[in-house]
């Protein structure tokens, strides 16, 4: 029997493909080379170039757009909008500077040294104004998320790849077009004006339903999500654009649906990074010829594609820096960062190949601007981070990132579970429900907590936000609390309010604070109402606007502000005196805002209804629900009441013995 080398046949590709997905990466890491580097080398030595065991045409290619597609759609979906909405002034100056100064600088190059006409000069220039964050992980390890050179250097992504996909479309779509260029032109146009218009009206409020109905199965959401970015590259092929323009667009609309930390956007990254992207690098390295790495002119474009990259990255750095002021290191870790060229400038090239207007000699130089900017960037981010110290935290973060609400009974627990899902569906995060049972729990104990647990996320998933928790043994409902909260690098804690005699057994003990002392993360105290919620009201008593509670009061406005966000209505302030209280409105100016001269709960009671959420600013004290929050608590036909309380942890990592003792 003769055996044919090498098989035909998709089990042959796949074994082949997945091998070089496997081993390639370990061997190239041994060199210190980043990972997906080996991947595309293992490209070029299974294809056509070198060994031809595998051809591209076919099941690599096809896979490998769909990889391609699935890399821009998370690009989109990953980007921090609210990061750059708080420094939009900065990202969008930013951004410009370094997409302009390379693009001029490519243009230039590639018209004056390599003679390329008008389009693909401006396109090759374009390649090198984008950046991909290779080396954020770095800066956030050394806890420089929140400095200004990092958030200048992230929210300035979203400029730079929005606009060099454009530049992608527009060049591409009129090299490959008919009539005159300003038909094309046009075309282009009202393609970007289809194609937002489904990306940001349709989609998003379509997908909302969904995800709060019949999308409830992970397994839907996945598909569904999988239907959007590749049905929005659909419709810009359809208007001329390109696809990957149409899968960017899909992760910007429907960013703040998908949490950064939630299962969804984890099976994504696993399906994209195991999978789908691996099969694009490797089509990538499928076209690289070797022989090429001797011609002059590959040596001349990887040369010159390189200092363009560099020395465009380096001006717009020191400039942005200029005028913001900041450190020889922070203009060092602006330029690490953004030094990095991989998944926008693949694509550009790959597309740009395929269309025509660029030859296999940019491919194989641009792999090696890829290779020495990667070990530009990762290099220098760790040099210049290191030389930064991190500055304190401001505020508490994102409230609603990672919402924990322990269930220690069924008292309350869907009002709880529809609060803690209202907080994440404004803040784009992820709620985990916990269920606390008692070390020594029987089985029907232990049934009992899964059955609360079960209805905690169903009321959870009809919100239409994502949920993962489970059931937790512990000794004591506050030592698992504070347990879980640190496990799961929780943003706050949504607790039972319970009554005031169970709240201060499980919570504070004796003369020692309990769980809302020992917390490092805010607590939010809830006391279900009469009525399913409809809109937040603030209220604000004289003590609350003292400077001494600035602290608890800014908690307490973000935790309304976030509360009217999931409702879809306007909140509401009640104050004794507005425009004292307006400075302390952060990000909430503008809210309406009504005074009173006697009681806060005569106020209340005139000011609020049975469908409100009413927010209080909690002190840690043993009479922390009494007052006029106890009071609102008890009316029947009363509203929701939540009590806000900030962390007030000194930097334990685990509950003290005080709390451990406190028995559930």
């Amino acid at each position: 029997m003769r055996l044919d080398f090498p098989p035909d046949g998709a089990e042959w590709t796949f074994f082949v493909c997945t091998l070089v997905i496997l081993v390639a990466p370990l061997v190239v890491q041994r060199f210190r080379l980043p990972g997906m580097v080996g991947i595309v080398l293992g490209g070029l030595v299974i294809g056509p170039n070198v060994l031809n065991w595998v051809p591209r045409e076919g099941a690599v290619e096809a896979i490998g757009q769909l990889g391609l597609l699935l890399l821009m759609f998370l690009a989109g979906l990953e980007l921090d909008l609210d990061e750059f909405a708080r420094r939009r002034v900065e990202a969008v100056r930013f951004g410009l500077l370094t997409f302009t100064i390379p693009l001029v600088l490519g243009a230039a190059v590639g018209a004056a040294v390599f003679g390329y006409a008008a389009g693909a000069a401006i396109l090759f220039g374009s390649l090198w104004a984008s950046h991909t964050l290779v080396s954020y992980p770095i800066a956030r390890e050394r806890g420089l998320a929140g400095e200004r050179s990092v958030s200048m250097a992230v929210s300035g992504t979203v400029i730079t790849d929005t606009l060099a996909l454009s530049v992608l479309a527009v060049v591409v779509g009129a090299d490959a077009g008919t009539g005159t260029p300003a038909r094309v032109l046009v075309g282009i146009i009202i393609g970007l004006a289809v194609l937002g218009a489904v990306a940001f009206v349709a989609v998003p409020p379509a997908l909302r339903w969904f995800f709060a109905g019949p999308g409830q199965d992970r397994a839907l959401r996945f598909v569904a999500v999988v239907a959007v970015f590749t049905g929005l590259a659909v419709v810009a092929d359809v208007g001329g654009l390109e696809g990957i323009v149409g899968a960017f667009f899909a992760g910007l609309a429907i960013n703040r649906l998908v949490p950064n930390r939630g299962p969804l956007m984890e099976r994504l990254e696993f399906f994209g990074s195991s999978l789908l992207v691996p099969f694009f690098l490797i089509s990538t390295g499928m076209i690289i010829d070797p022989s090429k790495f001797t011609e002059a002119r590959t040596l001349e474009l990887g040369a010159a594609s390189l200092a363009v990259v560099v020395v465009g990255k380096a001006i717009a750095a020191r400039i942005a820096g200029r005028w913001s002021d900041l450190s020889h290191d922070g203009v060092g870790v602006v330029f690490s960062l953004t030094v990095a060229q991989a998944a926008a400038t693949l694509a550009a090239v790959i597309i740009g190949y395929e269309a025509g207007i660029f030859g296999d000699d940019l491919v194989n130089a641009a792999l090696v601007v890829v290779l020495v900017s990667l070990v530009i960037a990762s290099v220098g981010t760790a040099h210049f981070a290191s030389r930064i110290t991190p500055a304190a935290p401001e505020g508490d973060g994102r409230l609603g990132e990672t919402v924990l609400v322990p269930i220690a009974d069924d008292g309350g627990m869907e009002a709880r579970a529809r609060i803690a899902a209202l907080l994440a569906r404004a803040d784009t995060g992820v709620v985990i429900p916990v269920a606390m049972a008692a070390e020594n729990a029987g089985l029907e104990a232990m049934e009992g907590a899964r059955q609360c647990l079960v209805r905690a996320k169903a009321v959870i998933a009809a919100s239409g936000v994502e949920s993962a928790g489970g059931v937790r043994m512990t000794e004591s409902a506050a030592a698992g609390t504070l347990r879980a909260a640190a496990e799961h690098d929780a943003s706050c804690v949504v607790a039972s309010w319970a009554g005031a005699a169970r709240f201060r057994s499980m919570m504070i003990r004796g003369d020692h604070a309990g769980l809302m002392a020992e917390s490092q993360v805010p607590i939010l105290v809830v006391s279900p109402g009469s009525a399913e919620p409809k809109s937040a009201v603030l209220a604000l008593s004289r003590e609350d606007l003292l400077p001494e509670r600035r602290r608890e009061t800014a908690l307490a406005v973000r935790a309304a502000r976030l509360l009217s966000a999931g409702l879809d209505s306007e909140m509401r302030v009640i104050a004794p005196d507005p425009d004292a209280a307006r400075p302390l409105l952060v990000d909430a100016e503008r809210v309406p805002t009504s005074g009173y001269s006697g009681s806060l709960a005569t106020a209340i009671r005139e000011s609020a209804g049975s469908s409100d959420v009413v927010v209080f600013p909690a002190l840690v004290t043993r009479n922390a629900l009494g007052g006029v929050a106890g009071a609102v608590a008890a009316w029947p036909d009363g509203p929701t009441v939540v009590l806000v309380g900030a962390p007030g942890g000194q930097g334990r990592s685990v509950p003290s013995t005080r709390v451990l003792a406190g028995r559930a």
